[in-house]
């Protein structure tokens, strides 16, 4: 007995000039320097070494709150249930929190012919599981401006971090109640806290998420038209044009032409008689919010032209010819003199680019004139002729009532001695016969005058 314990203190003495004189290595190594593990399970601290001879292994625990280390081994340890394996590992089975701190090894033995010790050291960390996790938003439907509160509660675990997520994007907040396993925090809601939330528990061993969607009400605030202003398109081109409003749910989106109800969603249009003002009304029923904006449409098409005026006049009198043209853009209206069979023209005007005025038209003369109405998308003609006659209405009715004047005066030269032979012959035959004879008078004279001419 008094020599085992000789060699026992030679072989301490040995071990402390060992460990002064010679550097530990990385000759025993674990694979990670930190273990997690759930109460319940067994713990395996699996140590490796490349010692081809080994004296002694020591396992030391640091006490908690503490500095100090003690000896593990033999069931030294209260509360720490253990067995101790041929190549140093230690196995605990069944742990539970208690079984969490820092472990070191101590391992002397020889490693290439050469006394050598090493050591090394690991943290074992024992956590309980979490179990569950609910997340719970009131009102899960609200308007913009409205309250909402977010509630989040963990169901059992340690050592238990918790973030809230929405949209897979984490959320930032100012808690009202918060402790490792409950949060709570109320906030007015904003369009952008709109979708789908996640409260998401963690510790090194387990992790849960609670879901929950918030839909929030918003809008619209603007109404948007795509198109580039202003908005100009040609007569027979299709054109479509989109209106969007920001809002939740999708505002129901509909176009209005002086209060009257046109399309829904997009603007369809392509004739001319469709430019004018247009109305876009995006209506929100869940805000029964109304927003709306007006838009200008002009329509370009190509001219028509149409000509107005008188096509015969008096001698020196005027020609007044119009031409007319609606289009979009406004066309230029230019007049052409095709043909004339006056000699010259003595005075041509033009108003406006929208009418011609010929004065003192010259006696019997014709005018072809051609009206033209042009604009970026084409032109329009119209020709017209115009004739100017030789006499003047008065002169006309003079010569007429000269003629009829020369004719009564040939009747009353010429006739009127042959009409009272033919009433003296008359005047015989009823004498003859017994007949009143007929009055010679001026009247009578004109009738027979007129029956004998017409009789010739």
């Amino acid at each position: 007995m008094m020599r085992f314990q000789t060699s026992r203190s030679l072989y301490v003495l040995m071990y402390l000039t060992l460990m002064v004189f010679t550097e530990a290595d990385e000759s025993v190594r674990f694979h990670q320097k930190i273990l997690y593990k759930p109460v319940g399970q067994s713990v395996l601290l699996n140590v490796f070494h490349n010692f081809t001879e080994v004296k002694e292994i020591r396992w030391y625990r640091w006490k908690k709150g503490t500095s100090q280390m003690m000896r593990i081994g033999n069931n030294r340890m209260e509360k720490i249930v253990m067995k101790n394996l041929r190549n140093g590992s230690l196995l605990f089975e069944n742990v539970n929190k208690d079984y969490s701190g820092k472990y070191r090894i101590n391992i002397e033995g020889i490693i290439n012919n050469t006394y050598r010790v090493g050591e090394t050291c690991i943290t074992l960390i024992v956590q309980d599981p979490i179990e569950s996790i609910s997340l719970d938003i009131s009102p899960f439907e609200v308007t913009e401006g409205q309250t909402v509160k977010f509630t989040c509660v963990v169901n059992n675990g340690s050592d238990i971090k918790t973030i809230l997520q929405r949209n897979h994007q984490k959320f930032n907040m100012t808690r009202d109640v918060d402790d490792s396993r409950k949060f709570t925090f109320s906030k007015e809601a904003d369009k952008r806290d709109d979708g789908v939330y996640n409260c998401i528990a963690s510790n090194e061993i387990s992790k849960r998420n609670g879901t929950k969607k918030l839909n929030v009400y918003y809008g619209p605030t603007t109404v948007e038209v795509n198109v580039t202003f202003p908005i100009k398109i040609r007569e027979g081109e299709n054109i479509s044009i989109p209106c969007f409003a920001d809002s939740n749910p999708p505002s129901d989106i509909r176009w209005t032409r002086y209060q009257e109800n046109i399309s829904h969603g997009v603007l369809k249009i392509n004739s001319k008689d469709n430019s004018g003002p247009y109305t876009c009304v995006a209506t929100n029923y869940k805000t029964n919010i109304i927003k709306m904006k007006t838009v200008n449409i002009t329509i370009f098409n190509s001219p028509t032209a149409n000509m107005f005026g008188e096509t015969q006049v008096s001698p020196g009198g005027r020609i007044f010819l119009q031409c007319e043209s609606t289009a979009i853009p406004n066309p230029t209206v230019t007049f052409v003199i095709k043909e004339s069979s006056a000699s010259r023209i003595n005075e041509v005007h033009y108003h406006e680019q929208q009418s011609i005025t010929i004065d003192n038209a010259p006696r019997c003369s014709t005018f072809h004139i051609k009206c033209t109405a042009t604009n970026i998308l084409g032109e329009s003609s119209r020709e017209t002729r115009v004739e100017v006659k030789c006499l003047k209405s008065v002169e006309r009715g003079i010569i007429i009532l000269v003629v009829v004047c020369l004719v009564l005066g040939v009747c009353l030269v010429f006739l009127i001695p042959k009409i009272k032979k033919i009433y003296a012959q008359k005047k015989s035959w009823n004498k003859a016969n017994g007949s009143r004879p007929n009055k010679y008078t001026t009247r009578n004279a004109l009738r027979t005058c007129m029956y004998v001419l017409f009789r010739f």
